[in-house]
This record gives structure tokens, sequence and C-alpha cells, in this order.
């Protein structure tokens, strides 16, 4: 907890312990208003009520801050300020970025490549990559390069639904009700699927998140929608997004029927040693900040703590932006990189 915090901690102490000896003395007014008689009781009321009204007036004129979100005394947040002694126009290695502003490093601009021509081609397709890799990201910058009047998206978040699940999400996202029993459901679903893209002349797009975490029924009902006209078509594309067990998982023998349907896999890498350094520069002039701001050191430091994954070289230069910050640096060097190393990396 840092010092802000903490003087605010105690402000906040304070105001309950007076807050509570208020109500106390309201408390021990009346009681003795009672006790007094009926002439006594009138006096007292009254000096009980200007008291609550002078407290309630002091509580007031004293504006309370938040030890979250403000310092105290203070009328900014510690984000404006980060972002005033920096000359950031926001804070810099957010999620909340649009797809065309991502930064496309080899192994991004591979993937969506990949996923770009499975949507095109109607095909099953299986992105692989460690947590972090930029999965989700390639799949946001692919989706958005696409002809949207001609595509329908059904992005699954979380496989864990059972296959009645995934058939669910597919009816509802098309405009259907899903009929209550499996037996109905399955064929609604494949239904909907081929009229999506015959009579509307939209290509369903089925994105599975986490794809990791189905299991063999749930891989093998994605199989059976990609069947469709005796084998000769598939109504939509498919995208099945993982970690790296993915892969092993499809390759076990009772999965042959679906690893032969697979058209384009792909395992995406690290960002390299060259890769990390213009990630941060990408990142940093979005914000304002086309000088150096990191140090080579630091820079050096991230990249091998985080491996290259972009989401942790995100939260590692975060972390490193506050360790330099607290100690008035205006340049992240080494010595905050490792101050955030050690932040991160402690049990």
């Amino acid at each position: 907890m840092n010092s802000a915090d903490t003087v605010q901690d105690r402000i906040d102490e304070l105001e309950a312990a007076e807050d509570r000896a208020a109500a106390l003395l309201e408390r021990t007014l009346l009681l003795a208003g009672r006790q007094a008689g009926r002439r006594l009781a009138p006096r007292l009321a009254g000096r009980t009520l200007r008291l609550a009204v002078a407290h309630q007036r002091s509580r007031t004129a004293r504006p309370r801050t938040h030890r979250r979100h403000q310092l105290p005394g203070k009328g900014r947040t510690l984000i404006d300020k980060i972002q005033g002694f920096y000359g950031f126009t926001r804070m810099p290695f957010g999620r909340d970025m649009a797809p065309g502003m991502l930064h496309r490093h080899s192994s991004h601009a591979q993937a969506a490549a990949r996923i770009t021509w499975c949507i095109g081609e109607r095909s099953l397709g299986v992105i692989t990559g460690e947590v972090g890799a930029g999965k989700t990201v390639a799949i946001r910058a692919a989706l958005d390069a696409l002809d949207h009047p001609r595509h329908t998206v059904i992005y699954l978040p979380n496989p864990a639904v059972g296959v009645a699940g995934i058939h669910h999400a597919i009816v509802t996202a098309l405009g259907g009700v899903p009929k209550p029993h499996r037996s109905t459901l399955i064929p609604q679903a494949a239904d909907a699927l081929a009229t999506e893209h015959a009579e509307r002349g939209r290509v369903p797009v089925l994105i599975i998140d986490e794809a990791h975490l189905l299991d063999h029924e749930q891989l093998e009902a994605v199989r059976m929608l990609t069947n469709h006209d005796m084998d000769s078509t598939s109504p939509l594309a498919c995208l099945l997004i993982g970690q790296p067990t993915l892969r092993r998982k499809i390759k076990l023998g009772m999965l042959a029927a679906l690893d032969q349907r697979i058209a384009i896999r792909y395992n995406m890498p690290p960002m390299t040693s060259e890769e990390t350094p213009s990630h941060l520069a990408h990142h940093l002039a979005l914000v304002g900040r086309s000088d150096t701001l990191f140090s080579d050191d630091a820079i050096t430091l991230i990249h091998d703590t985080s491996r290259g994954y972009p989401r942790a070289v995100n939260n590692l230069a975060v972390q490193s932006l506050l360790s330099a910050y607290a100690d008035n640096k205006s340049i992240v060097d080494e010595a905050s990189a490792r101050a955030a190393v050690a932040e991160v990396t402690a049990e």
C-alpha cells in the first residue's frame, strides 16, 4: 500500500470515529431527555438537533476522496498525474484498442492471414498459442477486415456449455428460438446455418474461444456441423482458438475424422527480441510519445521475463512505468523494470 492510501485510510478512520461519537451523543441526549421529563426534553431535543445539523454541515463542507481513485487533497487521479508527467494522451498498453490500432508483429499477421483465408473458404481452422500470445487479438483484427453484411459472426467465449450449449448459441445468434430437446435442437442448428448461407447470402462464422476445454463429444459435434450436402461443402466457417493442448487433443486417434477436416492450423509464437521494442514503441506512439521512454536495458529485461508474449510485455511495461513514476524518473530504466519483474514474479 502506498503513502497516499495510508493517509486516506487514516482520514477514513477518523471520520468513522467522528460519526460514531456523534451518534452516541445523540442517543445519550435523547435518553436524558426522556428521564428528565417533559420540561427538559424540548431543550435537550433542540440541542441535539443543533449538534446534528452542525455535524452534518461540517461533513458536507469537507469533501471526501476515494482512496482507490483520487489522492487526498488533490483533484487529480493517479492516472491523470502519470499522463501529465509523461505527456500521454491516455494510458498506454491497454486492451481497449480499435483493431486498426493493434501492433501487427509477425505471428499476428500470420494468424490473421490464415483466419481470413479460412473464413473465405468456409473451412475449419485451428489457431493455438500460449496464454497471452495474442490469439483473440488476431481474431479481432481478421474480423474487422470482413465484409460485415455478408458474414454473421457467432462467438462462443466459454465452451463449457456442453454440446447442447453450442447448438443453442448457434440458433440464438441466427435469430431462432432453440428447441428444448437435444434431438430436435441439433438439426435445428444445422438448418439455421444452411438457411443463413443459402437464403440470406451470409456466411456464418463460428468462433469457439478456449477450445482446448472442449471435450471429445463437443469436438465431434463441431465436425458434424461442417458436414453438409453429402460432405461436398460446408455452410459455415469454423475457428477453434485455444492453447497448444488443443492440437494434441485433436491428434488423438478417436478424432481422426476431425483432424482430417482441418484446413488450416497455426501455432502463434511469441515476439522476437526485435519485435518487442517495436511493440512498445507502437503503443507509446498511440498515446503521444514517439521519443525514447524505455531504456534498452529495460526493454531487454521486459522481453526476457515475458518471453515475448504480448500480454506479459504489456503488463510488465505498465508495472515498470508505475515504478519509474514513483521514483520521479523521466525514463523507465533497468531498475524500474527490475522492480516490476520482482512484483510480477513474486509468489
